[in-house]
């Protein structure tokens, strides 16, 4: 269960910023102790005994004052903010704290694969649809959602609400003219519950708009309730970009049909999912130490496009022919693939029903 718990210090911790995780937990004396500090993927930091001291002396009290297990967000007071995970394990409690971003990139700063901003980016999306994102954990999809949500409020206009738990990424506020709603779910009752309360008041409160569109940041669709209200919400003019857990588009998609099948029935999931489908994407993240920013992380995965029911895609996913879909991926994958880049242009003339 999800603490919502956000504690600012009287007096800012300067946490390196070359840390991005810290492990810590209470050894058999009760005294806290850091486990592991890396800066990257397999990467440790070289820090010394006297900085693990000088870490542990400053985040004690802070740490201890999350009491209860599950996700909360740490502010530090220094620009420095961490989702933190406390859990139970033999011999205590380990807290698990990742570095959040201090900014939302920009679809440009992000070094993705060929034509994958320029599809985030397309107009036909502010008439509604979903865009999911499929990744195991630490791959980088929440920063990938806020990308896209930010880009297209600053192109387009229009209005997003963000549903997390907890809060990660800053997006509060105004996008040139687009605005940003985040809101964080209190789950310390029923967290099922309070994901269908939290996304039905944002569809009431947020309908659609004529111009720019109006998004929906769903962090994660986590059961049969979500799911089905996510898919009436991509179909009824909203653009829903939320992630899913998974290794390959086809799981990902059974995954979802099997899940709203149990509040709509198998024939309206396949048929909303069908409907609503416009991007989906697995995304693999590797760091390279030749760059910098935000392009040390190279995004590397496949993407599946359909325009709309009329598309191939569409009717795969109608059919219950999710196997089928390894075709129209293929033809994709291959295009965008070409020696010769395809332009926008070229892709949407050959892909686009």
């Amino acid at each position: 269960m999800s603490t919502l718990i956000r504690f600012i210090p009287s007096q800012a911790l300067d946490i390196p910023a070359s840390i991005r995780d810290l492990h810590l937990k209470h050894d058999a004396n009760g005294e806290l102790v850091l486990g592991d500090c890396s800066v990257g993927i397999g990467q440790r930091a070289q820090a010394t005994s006297s900085d693990h001291e000088m870490l542990l002396r400053r985040l004690g009290s802070e740490v201890q004052m999350l009491t209860n297990p599950g996700s909360s967000r740490l502010d530090l007071g220094s620009g420095a903010c961490f989702r933190v995970e406390r859990y139970p394990c033999r011999d205590g409690i380990m807290t698990a704290m990742r570095r959040l971003p201090a900014a939302v990139p920009a679809l440009e700063q992000l070094n993705l694969p060929h034509l994958w901003r320029e599809l985030f980016e397309l107009e036909d999306l502010c008439r509604g649809g979903l865009v999911l994102v499929v990744a195991p954990t630490g791959s980088g999809k929440s920063v990938t959602l806020a990308s896209i949500g930010a880009t297209r409020l600053q192109r387009y206009s229009g209005y997003m609400t963000t549903i997390e738990d907890p809060i990660e990424m800053p997006l509060h506020g105004w996008h040139g003219q687009g605005k940003c709603v985040q809101t964080e779910v209190d789950t310390t009752l029923d967290p099922a519950e309070a994901y269908i309360r939290a996304l039905r008041t944002a569809l009431r409160a947020y309908p659609t708009a004529p111009q720019g569109g109006t998004m929906l940041l769903f962090g994660e669709v986590r059961d049969q309730a979500s799911a089905a209200e996510v898919l009436r919400a991509a179909n009824q003019g909203h653009l829903v970009l939320t992630t899913l857990h998974g290794s390959s588009i086809e799981s990902a998609l059974r995954r979802l049909i099997a899940m709203a099948t149990r509040d709509l029935g198998q024939h309206q999931a396949q048929d909303l999912t069908a409907s609503a489908l416009r991007l989906i994407i697995t995304q693999t993240l590797h760091l390279d130490p030749t760059q910098t920013g935000w392009a040390q992380g190279r995004i590397e995965g496949q993407l599946l496009y359909s325009s709309g029911e009329k598309s191939p895609v569409a009717g795969n996913i109608r059919d219950n022919d999710l196997g089928g879909l390894a075709e129209p991926l293929d033809q994709q994958t291959s295009f965008l693939n070409r020696a010769e880049k395809p332009s926008l242009q070229e892709f949407l003339k050959r892909f686009r029903r």
